[in-house]
């Protein structure tokens, strides 16, 4: 009976210390994570193209908080094509794949998501490539 009680009680203190600590008034993501599986990926965007397609909804709002790389509030066809840029290692503007921790209260003035700093792929921008529009 001891040693069973000691094994929950191990287990039950590893998966406290094992959580993420975060305040109770934000939540984090990794930018470009549409599916929240943890990892930026081709099927993100699939998923951004699916919902301009009107071929799933976007219930929660949580595919474009999550998807929304340039910033501009919405999901676009220019996320989809920064998500498979930085997919497939290429130099990208925004900061996709890295942490953004974000208020869930609502705040009493403005704020802006903040960046975690996590290193970005090292792919060199194409000198013979045109600028994003």
């Amino acid at each position: 009976m001891k040693k069973i009680t000691a094994l929950l009680l191990a287990i039950a203190i590893v998966c406290v210390l094992g959580l993420p600590f975060f305040s109770a008034s934000e939540t984090s993501f990794l930018l470009g994570d549409v599916d929240g599986d943890g990892d930026v990926s081709i099927i993100d965007a699939t998923i951004i193209q699916r919902v301009l397609a009107d071929m799933i909804t976007d219930e929660d709002g949580m595919y474009t908080l999550r998807g929304d790389v340039d910033g501009d509030g919405e999901l676009s066809v220019t996320d989809v094509t920064f998500i498979r840029r930085y997919c497939a290692l290429l130099y990208t503007p925004y900061p996709i794949g890295e942490t953004v921790i974000v208020p869930t209260e609502a705040p009493t003035e403005t704020v802006a998501p903040t960046v975690a700093p996590t290193q970005r792929p090292t792919a060199k921008p194409d000198p013979y490539e045109l600028p994003p529009i």
